[in-house]
């Protein structure tokens, strides 16, 4: 398979990202069509890599290094609740899937040209990375209206995704007072974690089930 095929364009939570609207770099974005050998091989990838999540998931490994014995001082609730891991609501036990499962694993795969190993890696580094940010948390939190005018989301495109619009533009009449402010590291921080939340709100609007907007434009 060539390099490029099927990758997607990395962004905050490895999902599949079309940008710009300036005429000069409009495209008509379609998918590659797949020779029956890559469909073999994506195929191939998947199963792999659906084992070796559901391994990673039973050996207590998902999140750090292997458990050589997994079930040792885990009470019956915690094994249930590792069965019960999800990513933006789509559970990732392959044996017991949601209809999303195999669409947003094989984002990782795209995300890596289906490398399994690589896929998996970051899977982990992706999960490991939400529960130290607490983003799954993250839409309860009220962090204020500074932020509110540069960016939002607002109704969607002819195939159904989100659209999310960024006009920090707006900003033209107080961009020195507006570095001023952000320079803090307190508000930096803060500025980060709002744009994460926008971009949680937006996913939360995707449907990963077969046939559904599984992407987003930006």
């Amino acid at each position: 398979m060539g390099k490029n095929r099927g990758k997607i364009q990395d962004q905050n939570m490895e999902l599949h990202i079309h940008e710009g609207n300036e005429k000069e770099h409009e495209e008509n974005y379609e998918e590659p069509l797949l020779d029956h050998e890559d469909e073999k091989l994506i195929k191939r990838a998947l199963i792999d890599f659906k084992c070796k999540v559901e391994d990673a998931i039973h050996g207590n490994y998902l999140f750090g290094i292997p458990d050589t014995h997994p079930c040792h001082n885990q009470t019956t609730k915690e094994i249930e609740q590792l069965n019960e891991i999800k990513l933006w609501g789509v559970a990732l036990m392959p044996s017991k899937p949601h209809e999303g499962t195999d669409t947003l694993l094989l984002k990782f795969l795209k995300s890596k040209n289906y490398v399994v190993h690589e896929a998996l890696e970051k899977l982990r580094k992706t999960l490991a990375w939400r529960k130290e940010f607490k983003a799954d948390e993250i839409l309860e939190d009220n962090l204020g209206p500074e932020f509110q005018k540069v960016a939002y989301l607002n109704t969607v495109d002819k195939e159904g995704r989100p659209v999310f619009y960024h006009v920090y533009g707006d900003l033209k009449d107080e961009p020195m007072q507006y570095l001023e402010k952000m320079r803090s590291e307190e508000n930096s921080d803060k500025f980060l974690r709002w744009r994460v939340q926008q971009m949680e709100k937006c996913i939360k609007e995707l449907n990963f089930e077969p046939s559904g907007a599984d992407s987003l434009i930006q």
